[in-house]
């Protein structure tokens, strides 16, 4: 058997069955008494962030949280450009996300003086968890024509669980 000495859980098992004296509550636990975690209680907040561009350079969809855990469940990129359109690449990336390497989640090459358009989905099971404090960015380079690029990043974000 195993026993709960764990004051904080003691306390929360307390208020979730509404026993004001812990002293009755089991503190032993058997084959028949299977602790759970209510995880979903911790996710404070769903998101889907778009944004677009029309303009060389990066476009910022937001920034993780600092405080919370930030989880990333799909990502969508779309961009149509016209002949004229001298870009040979772009990126809708996610700037540090593992242990602060810079890394691009979605890249498409493109072949400058061609028009093209396309659209890609990537979703993450089980999500993929980002730093925090980092920008969701999106960038291209180009110099001549007209390239229209648009973003989405979907996710949560939970409060990290105590130890």
């Amino acid at each position: 058997m195993v026993e709960v000495q764990n004051s904080n859980l003691i306390n929360d098992m307390s208020e979730k069955t509404k026993i004001s004296n812990v002293a009755v509550l089991p503190k032993n636990l058997s084959n028949v008494i299977v602790p759970t975690i209510d995880v979903g209680k911790n996710i404070h907040k769903h998101f889907a962030i778009y944004t677009n561009k029309t303009t060389t350079g990066t476009a910022y969809l937001g920034t993780t949280s600092s405080t919370k855990d930030t989880y990333i469940t799909g990502l969508v990129y779309s961009y149509a450009k016209d002949v004229n359109c001298d870009v040979t690449n772009v990126n809708l990336g996610i700037d540090g996300f593992l242990n602060g390497a810079s890394t691009k989640l979605i890249h498409v090459s493109s072949i400058p003086l061609t028009a093209a358009e396309g659209t890609i989905a990537v979703n993450f099971n089980p999500p993929l968890k980002v730093d925090r404090n980092k920008t969701l960015s999106m960038s291209a380079t180009f110099t001549a024509g007209v390239l229209n690029q648009g973003g989405t990043a979907m996710g949560f974000e939970v409060d990290t669980l105590e130890k």
